[in-house]
């Protein structure tokens, strides 16, 4: 009896230990800075919004990531925009025990379309 309560206790800080994670979200940088856009320029055509995620399994092996490039494509694709303006940048990580970590950059815009 002893010892399937010890085995029980075992388990249970294991399962503890190892079932352990976290998760957190927060703006990379502040800027504070407000520009007054030329509309007569441009047409504001939407916000877009990419995801980009990176990943590291035992602080060896690391792939993926996140680039304004893709968050450019994106826009170009959805909107046929020109550019990307007022780009805002937040960063959720998820860590488990130091075995694997992750990274998932939110980068978000407005698509515009200049004028000529």
């Amino acid at each position: 009896m002893r010892k399937t309560w010890f085995m029980a206790l075992v388990a249970s800080a294991c399962l503890v230990v190892f079932a352990t994670g976290c998760t957190s979200i927060r703006p990379v940088k502040e800027h504070g800075v407000n520009v007054n856009l030329a509309e007569k320029q441009m047409d504001v055509l939407g916000r877009v919004t990419y995801y980009g995620t990176w990943r590291n399994f035992l602080g060896i092996f690391s792939w993926g990531g996140a680039a304004y490039s893709r968050l450019y494509e994106k826009a170009k694709k959805e909107f046929d925009a020109d550019d990307v303006i007022n780009i805002s940048i937040d960063y959720k990580t998820t860590k488990f025990l130091g075995f694997y970590n992750s990274g998932t950059y939110v980068i978000s815009g407005l698509a515009v379309k200049y004028k000529n």
